[in-house]
This record gives structure tokens, sequence and C-alpha cells, in this order.
């Protein structure tokens, strides 16, 4: 039997799909954590423990464990745990992006620079360091007055983000010299944070704002060629100051010369940053008859959005699985009508004291399910502090505006009720 080892953080909410689609597919599964469990002696082929943060380290443990337990393919859940499977798949020789492309995507800077080398579209950017100066960083981004997009020089208004943080946490827009500096005072004491800053990277990445319609794309590299799996319309994203997304809604009400647009500048990066072999997630802005790349990643869909995906009646986790274990993969074109997600984010810091109204919401027309992914007493912040989700609101319908006015009516049924820590 066919052996996956699923790299699962401790904070992460998707082991079950992954886990379910293993067992779907006849796939003995492993579990791997950066946190030793108490079972992990009784069940020695099920538990492991790796260090995440340290992927060389990582490879090692699962290529010892290999010896005796041979595996056949290594997945990710979440982004935390991506490099260090792209470290086991190079080590025991098994499909998956290399270990550099990963690491490349997940660096926002380095990202920008081979992204800038080979022509594509994106927002202008620079590296604020650590020891520069606010106010002096501030005024030159205001002598940059109304410089077009498209000019290597960033200026107002801009996007502050964390190199390496995921799930909008601590982005944030500046338009002008006092909204910067308070911003990157907010973002550098957010870095101060061990458990926060040991994950960013060095310095913060300062970009031009884009204005225009953004999507994101769930997409597939086998062998290097991308084939689109998904487009989705982000409607209600606004404009800042913070950019946490709420609703994801399939299909996009985009033209096929759009569609078109997206796809080739998606394989294009993808080239580009080495991105050859398996699931690619994406955020692009389509401006001035450009697409232009926002975000990228060697990472399937974050939180459980993954959930309204169907492919030939199976799921995403199923279809990654597959393309993993070098197995024939079904018709990749999108099962059933229009599909969305809302993501349900924490009011306020706090703990999680109780969410009413969920079967209010369940039962409205078009709702397809309500998942709070939070449990009671656990600390949430929301963006741009923090970076978990309280939950998950799923729907479908005959039209994407069915869809959204679905969960938008579902997540006011909600009433969550936080208490301070």
């Amino acid at each position: 039997m066919d052996r996956l080892l699923l790299l699962v953080p401790t904070t992460t909410y998707r082991a079950a799909p992954f886990s379910n689609a293993a067992r779907t597919l006849g796939v003995a599964v492993t579990i791997a954590s950066e946190e030793p469990s108490t079972l992990e002696e009784l069940r020695p082929t099920e538990l492991l423990t790796l260090d995440f943060s340290r992927p060389e380290t990582a490879a090692e443990q699962a290529a010892a464990f290999a010896q005796q337990h041979p595996l056949q393919a290594v997945l990710a859940v979440d982004d935390g745990a991506t490099e260090a499977a792209a470290a086991i798949a190079e080590r025991l020789e098994l499909r998956h992006h290399s270990r550099e492309a990963v690491a490349t995507a997940r660096d926002k800077l380095h990202c920008r620079e081979v992204l800038e080398a080979a022509g594509l579209p994106q927002p202008a950017w620079r590296l604020v360091a650590d020891n520069d100066d606010p106010v002096e960083v501030s005024r030159e981004l205001a002598t940059r007055g109304d410089t077009r997009v498209e000019a290597a020089v960033v200026g107002f208004p801009c996007v502050l983000k964390p190199r390496r943080l995921a799930a909008s946490q601590g982005v944030i827009r500046a338009n002008d010299t006092d909204e910067f500096v308070s911003a990157l005072a907010r973002l550098r004491a957010l870095l101060a944070k061990p458990a926060v800053g040991r994950l960013a990277g060095d310095g913060v990445l300062v970009e031009r704002y884009i204005s225009g319609r953004e999507v994101a794309v769930e997409a597939l590299a086998c062998d290097g060629t991308i084939k689109i799996l998904e487009i989705f319309d982000k409607p209600g994203l606004g404009k800042g100051p913070f950019f946490p997304e709420e609703t994801y809604v399939a299909p996009t009400a985009l033209s096929s010369e759009e569609r078109q647009q997206l796809a080739s500048t998606v394989q294009r990066a993808t080239t580009a940053l080495g991105l050859s072999e398996g699931a690619i997630h994406a955020e692009l802005k389509l401006h001035d008859g450009k697409a232009w790349v926002i975000e990228i990643a060697g990472r399937s869909i974050g939180g459980l959005c993954a959930s309204v995906l169907r492919f030939s009646g199976m799921p995403l986790e199923e279809i990654l699985l597959l393309r993993a274990l070098g197995r024939r993969l079904p018709p990749l074109e999108h099962d059933g009508s229009a599909v969305g997600v809302r993501m349900l984010y924490p009011p306020r810091a706090g703990k999680l004291r109780a969410v009413e109204g969920v079967h209010m919401a369940e039962a409205i027309e078009g709702v397809t399910g309500v998942r709070i992914a939070a449990h009671r007493g656990q600390m949430l912040v929301p963006p741009p502090d923090g970076g978990m989700y309280l939950g998950f609101i799923f729907g479908a319908g005959e039209t994407p505006e069915a869809v959204v006015q679905a969960l938008a009516l579902a997540a006011s049924k909600l009433d969550v009720e936080m208490r301070q820590s």
C-alpha cells in the first residue's frame, strides 16, 4: 500500500480533508507535526515528529523514517510546512515542487526579484530594512507623487507586507506619510512578537497599491505545465487599510480573453519561480489591460476554501494526492454550478466564548455548510495583527450573485461572543 507523509502544523484544521482523501484512495497516512504526540510510541507508523522550521533536519528525519516505512508521497496542508515538505520530497526523490522554488515563492522579497527579472507585471516594490527611519522613508515615498504604477518606483498609495506571513496578516495600506509611519510602527510591533517574527523574515516589503479587480487562481503544475483548476472572484474586497479576504465565488464573470491572460501570466510566473510540480495558489489583479501578480505560492488554497471544489466528483485534496503519487488524473473540470465560501474573522481580539446562530445560518437557502474552525477559549486576533480564521460558510447556487447573497445573509445570522483574555 502506498503511504503519504502529511505535514500538519499543530495550529491547522486542514488535516481531515487530506486524511479523508488518502483513505478514499486506499493510501496509508503518516501524520507529521512539529510537536510530539503522546501516542507516537503506540502508533509509530501513523505519527511522526518533524522540525518544520529546519527543512534539512526534517528531510533527514523523514528519510530515517522511510527506511522502515517507505513513502510514496509527501504533502503539506498549510503554508508553514511547505518548505519542509519540499525538502523531504527532494531527499526521497518524490514528486513535488523543488525546495528552492517553494522557498523563493514564500519570501515576498525574493519572489518579487525573480518576477522582475522575468519581466512579469507586478507592483513596484522596495524593502524597508529594520533599521530604516520611518519618517525618512515616508518622505521619499511622498516625492514619487502620482508616478504611474508601471514605473520601477514606489509612491503613495502603497501596501506594507511582512515577507513570509500569509492570510492577510500584517498587510496594511498607507495613503500618505502619516499613515505610512503609523502602519510601519504597527507592523514592527507585530513582528517584534517572537512567535510572529521568527516566521516573518527581516524587513518589510512596501509595494505600490494597484487598483483593479482581484481574483484568486487555483492551479496544478504537472511537469512544468499549468492547468487552471478554478478562478475565484473576490466580491466586496475593500481598498484597505486592511485586506482580509471575505468571499470567494466561482465561476468568475471574466471574459475568455481575461481568463487566458490570467492563465498565461500564472504560467510565466510559475516557470520563472521554478514551481513545476504540485498545487499553485495565486492572487492577481486585472489593471490597465494586464494581469498583475500580487501573490503566488506553491501550495493549495488556504483555510477550508477547497471544500467547495469538485473535479469529476473528486475534492481538490484527492486530485493533489493522485498527482503526488503519479497516478492518472480525471478530467479537471469544475463540477456543478456556482459555488462560494465566506471566511469568518473574529470581530475583535479576545478568547472565543461562543458562536450563536449557526443553525439559522445553515438554514439559509443556498448555504451548504457552516464550519466554526476555532474552539471555545481559543485566543483570536483579527487581521492585520492575526492570521487565524474563526470559521467558514459554504454555498452553492444557480449563479455567483445568488451564492454571494446567501453567504452574506448567513453571516448576518451569526453572533460571535468574545471575552478579554
